[in-house]
C-alpha cells in the first residue's frame, strides 16, 4: 500500500509541490522496474507560484490516476510521485524495460484529452525518485502536517489549546543548558531530560508549549527549533500533537 507524502519545497527552479511515495525507497529500485516514464501536463492556470489552481488539479489527478491503473494492469507500473513547478504537472512512473513500448501507446491514448506529453528513458537508479524524496526537515514537516489532517477528519477541535511536545537531541551539557535557558524564553516547559552516552547525540530534551496546533504557527515553531538546535550542533527531532481533552 502507499504511503503518500505531501510537501512544499525549491528544486531550484522556485517552489513545488511534491507528492511521493516513500515507501518505494525501500522497496522499488530494487523490483526490476528500471525504466522512468514521465507524464507531462501543461496547466492552464498555473497561479502566483506556477503550482497551478486547485480545481484544475484535481481534474488532472483524476486523469493521472485512470493513466495509472491502465499503466499498473498492462505495463506492470508503480506510480511514484507527482510534482507541479513552473506551470507543469508531472506524474512519475517506473516500469520494466520490456513494457516501454506498451506504456507509449497507452499514455499517447491517455493524455492526449490533457494535451500532455511524455518521456520515457532508462534509469535504473531511480535518481529521478531520489531528487524529489524529501530532505529531513520536508518530511518533518510533512508528517506534522498529515498528523493534524488526521486528527481533523477524525472529529478533533484543532483550536483547542493542548501541550505540544517537541524534542532535541544535542551534543554535551553545555549545549543542553544553553538550550534550556533558550526553551525557557520562548515559553517552553522542560518535560525530561536524558541521556545515552552510546549516542552520537547523547544528550535529548523533551519540552512542550501549551497552544493551538494551528499549522502554520507549527511550521514557524519547528524551524525556529531546528534553528536553535543547529546553532548548539545538535538536531530537532520534531513535534507531536496529541489530541484534544
Amino acid at each position: 500500500m502507499a504511503n503518500w507524502i505531501p510537501f512544499i519545497t525549491d528544486l531550484g527552479e522556485g517552489p513545488a509541490s511534491v507528492i511521493i511515495d516513500v515507501d518505494l525507497a525501500n522497496s522499488g529500485a530494487d523490483a526490476g522496474r528500471g525504466t522512468l516514464v514521465v507524464a507531462s501536463v501543461p496547466l492552464r492556470s498555473p497561479g502566483e507560484h506556477g503550482m497551478g489552481e486547485q480545481q484544475e488539479v484535481d481534474a488532472i489527478d483524476a486523469v493521472i490516476e485512470e493513466i495509472h491503473g491502465v499503466l499498473a494492469s498492462g505495463c506492470d507500473a508503480v506510480f511514484a510521485a507527482t510534482m507541479r513547478s513552473e506551470g507543469t504537472y508531472d506524474a512519475v512512473f517506473y516500469l520494466p524495460a520490456s513494457k516501454a513500448q506498451a506504456a507509449e501507446m497507452l499514455l499517447g491514448v491517455g493524455l492526449s484529452p490533457l494535451e500532455g506529453d511524455f518521456i520515457i528513458r532508462q534509469d535504473p537508479t531511480w535518481s529521478m525518485y531520489h531528487e524529489l524524496f524529501p530532505a529531513e526537515g520536508d518530511m518533518r514537516r510533512a508528517l506534522g502536517l498529515r498528523a493534524l489532517m488526521l486528527l481533523a477528519e477524525g472529529g478533533d477541535d484543532l483550536s483547542i489549546p493542548r501541550g505540544i511536545a517537541h524534542e532535541i537531541n544535542l551534543p554535551g551539557r553545555n549545549a543542553a543548558d544553553a538550550a534550556k535557558q533558550k526553551l525557557a524564553q520562548m515559553g517552553y516547559t522542560i518535560v525530561s531530560e536524558t541521556s545515552d552516552a552510546s549516542e552520537d547525540l547523547p544528550f535529548r530534551l523533551a519540552f512542550q508549549r501549551v497552544e493551538a496546533p494551528e499549522a502554520s504557527a507549527l511550521l514557524t515553531s519547528g524551524e525556529l527549533l531546528d534553528q536553535l538546535a543547529q546553532e548548539l550542533d545538535g538536531e530537532y527531532a520534531g513535534w507531536e500533537c496529541p489530541p484534544a481533552g
